[in-house]
């Protein structure tokens, strides 16, 4: 029988990643007169920020199915670092253009997906079983991490630990990317190979990811709404 470690340290950072996430509050941005961007805009750049980065990493999947290893995690973690930089200095009374304030927005768009997409490359690289018990493991402990983390009101603090957990879990995400086997079959195939397989999964499979995809999508358009009209309440990033 297959021994099948739970608490592993993918699985945890994996949690960490997420629970740091979920620390992250929301801010929405209201453009002004100057800015020259329509409201509806400014409520649908998160949403489509982070459409659009799925489907480039499928494009990327496709077509270098290698390319993404572990160093490439401290890329997607400056990404959110700048995002984290520009809520800093609004926090600190400084003018930020609402420019910067939607850079930042996308880049933090950017950056946290591609987290988790390389923790889910990781898994899918491990022995089924494993791979099974470490995704279930990641996806749960968030919520017990999150109501510890939830303890800490004070918004610079929240912000310098999230900006703590993630460099740990970046850490430990090219710690883990160094036991990979890169020549395995899921690797070392080329999809272009192979396009009429792929073709074939797309058409069964796009229903079923279209209505998921809808569901996230209008749920980030409501939180958007809603915080848009009730300023006070700042509800968790997911």
């Amino acid at each position: 029988m297959k021994r099948i470690k739970y608490i592993t340290e993918a699985s945890f950072s994996f949690a960490l990643i997420i629970a740091a996430n979920s620390m992250a509050e929301w801010h929405p941005f209201v453009p002004n007169a100057e800015s020259g961007l329509p409201h509806l805009l400014m409520e649908l750049i998160s949403p489509l920020t982070y459409c659009l980065t799925w489907i480039l990493c499928m494009f990327i999947g496709f077509f270098a199915p290698a390319s993404a290893k572990g160093p490439v995690a401290f890329g997607a973690l400056g990404l959110i670092y700048a995002n984290m930089a520009i809520v800093l200095f609004r926090q600190c009374g400084f003018e930020i253009p609402i420019e910067a304030n939607v850079a930042g927005t996308i880049a933090n768009n950017i950056g946290a997906p591609l987290l988790y997409l390389l923790w889910e490359q990781y898994f899918a690289s491990e022995d089924d079983d494993q791979c099974i018990a470490d995704i279930l493991v990641g996806r749960g402990l968030p919520v017990l991490l999150f109501a510890l983390l939830g303890l800490i009101s004070s918004s610079s603090q929240t912000m310098g630990l999230r900006a703590v957990i993630l460099l740990v879990a970046a850490v430990a995400l090219t710690r883990c990317y160094r036991s990979m086997d890169w020549s395995a079959p899921m690797y070392a195939e080329r999809p272009l190979d192979h396009r009429r397989t792929y073709l074939n999964v797309m058409v069964l499979s796009w229903k079923s990811a279209l209505c998921i995809g809808s569901l996230a999508f209008l749920y980030t358009v409501l939180r958007s709404a809603f915080t848009s009209s009730n300023p006070a309440v700042k509800p968790p990033l997911t």
